[in-house]
């Protein structure tokens, strides 16, 4: 197949209709796409005695109420022997994610991750609280999510270190992460 090398004088000039140019707007990408992501990053020391605590929160304005936010988590918590408790996600001040059943009996905590420590050296150990939920907030205003821990039995359960500390090289600290990421509904 021959190649034709046009100059400037036999370039073409002149204007493509608006209506042939497909501009990409989130209103034309298809079911599913992912419109923003956003991070959120928090080192800080907490503890709960018996209240919820926010272990990290981040807001989101959803483009459009059909749209969905996905919420992803890690968190990392200590506690002593036979402590117990949760975690569980808000959509500002709506609970979302959390278990419903009863299985355990009507005095069961509904939580969206455990926190439970039974060994003799948990308070040197890690729990990682893990999760995803996807939301339908039904909104384009500004939505702030939260992920809460509290502690339900036993002593207490603190998040981001090791519940016992004496400045061993052993010890850990490490961040927790929430991710939104919204996706076209």
């Amino acid at each position: 197949m021959a190649i034709t090398r046009l100059g400037g004088a036999n370039a073409i000039s002149g204007t493509i209709p608006a209506a042939n140019v497909a501009t990409l707007t989130s209103s034309n990408l298809p079911t599913g796409s992912v419109l923003q992501v956003l991070s959120f990053f928090d080192q800080a020391h907490r503890s709960s005695t018996g209240s919820y605590v926010t272990a990290i929160s981040g807001s989101i304005t959803p483009s459009s109420t059909s749209n969905k936010v996905l919420v992803s988590v890690n968190g990392n918590f200590s506690c002593t022997t036979d402590t117990y408790g949760g975690t569980r996600l808000l959509r500002d001040a709506t609970v979302i994610g959390s278990s419903t059943g009863t299985s355990g009996g009507t005095n069961a905590n509904q939580y969206f991750q455990a926190i439970n420590h039974r060994d003799g050296d948990a308070q040197w150990e890690a729990e990682l609280v893990s999760g995803s939920f996807l939301d339908s907030p039904s909104s384009s205003s500004a939505i702030t999510y939260y992920f809460q821990f509290v502690k339900h039995y036993g002593s207490t359960i603190t998040q981001n270190r090791p519940y016992s500390t004496n400045d061993a090289a052993y010890h850990w600290n490490t961040p927790t992460t929430m991710t939104l990421t919204e996706i076209k509904g």
